[in-house]
């Protein structure tokens, strides 16, 4: 009994760090996303203002953050007039298949268009998956609520690392970096294939049907 729920415990974590860690390389290589793509459409060598210490792209990198959020902001806030007929097993197709093609997306990407529809495919994937994840732990016990909450604040920390590491220390293209942590999506499928998730969980589920009683209380 106590090894199944420290399997759960860490398979719930283990998602919580996948499902956010697109997410956040997407908000930590903003700026880089911009500005590789100007150097690329760019015909005439880039002319830096010696008069000003920042770094600036024509294009904000605000539009970044916001194509990041947005999408999944709007899941998040239609998600229960759809959601629930969705099988499991097909959100969780969705889910890799958005992680997968944000990160390939953004890093063959020669046009700021292309880009930025990269960066939402990661904010879909990443609402989608809190949405799914969260909706799952009531078919387990509240820790697994604690254990998704861990893995998603872990992600904020290790996706900046990550990507920060990849870029600063191995100097390697934003491109490139971003491609690598392709591996990403790929453990989210060996994750769940090896827990063997959700779906059969939700079959065996039976719902309590609540008592229409009503009791009134007199003051």
């Amino acid at each position: 009994m106590h090894s199944c729920i420290v399997q759960i415990s860490h398979y719930f974590r283990f998602r919580g760090l996948c499902n956010n860690f697109g997410y956040v390389v997407m908000l930590s290589a903003a700026h880089d996303i911009l500005k590789q793509e100007e150097s690329d459409n760019s015909t005439q060598p880039v002319s830096h203002n010696t008069t000003n210490q920042f770094d600036c792209n024509p294009i904000s990198t605000g539009t970044i953050l916001l194509a990041d959020i947005l999408p999944a902001l709007v899941i998040k806030i239609t998600a229960a007039f759809f959601m629930h007929k969705i099988l499991y097993n097909i959100r969780f197709v969705l889910i890799v298949l958005f992680a997968a093609g944000a990160l390939i997306i953004v890093s063959i990407s020669k046009v700021i268009a292309l880009s930025i529809f990269g960066v939402v495919c990661a904010s879909i994937s990443a609402g989608f998956g809190e949405i799914t994840m969260l909706q799952l732990t009531s078919f387990y016990e509240k820790y697994t609520v604690s254990a998704w909450s861990s893995g998603t604040g872990a992600a904020s920390l290790l996706g900046a690392l990550s990507y920060a590491g990849l870029t600063s220390l191995l100097k390697l293209s934003p491109r490139t970096a971003i491609l690598i942590l392709l591996f990403i999506p790929v453990l989210q499928v060996i994750s769940y294939i090896m827990v063997g998730a959700s779906q059969t969980a939700a079959k065996h589920r039976e719902y309590q049907q609540i008592s229409s009683h009503i009791v009134l209380i007199r003051r």
